[in-house]
């Protein structure tokens, strides 16, 4: 069966889509694996450790930046 022009291109988009997307799973693993060994506590800074480790178990927090205004 011959495949139209479009049905190509769609399978084309979701291989590459499939790669990209393992790319960033695998990028985020050796993120994770670099910070976990950063925050080793044999560096005596405990502090920071479990700062690292707050930040991972609550995920990504946005920051609000109030501008106040004499009005």
């Amino acid at each position: 069966m011959i495949k139209g022009r479009r049905e190509i291109e769609e399978l084309e988009y979701h291989h590459k889509r499939k790669e990209a997307h393992k790319l960033n799973r695998n990028k985020k693993k050796l993120y994770v694996k670099n910070v976990i060994e950063s925050i080793d506590p044999k560096h005596n800074n405990i502090r920071k450790m479990y700062h690292t480790i707050d930040q991972f178990k609550k995920g990504y927090q946005h920051k609000f930046h109030m501008i106040r205004n004499k009005e």
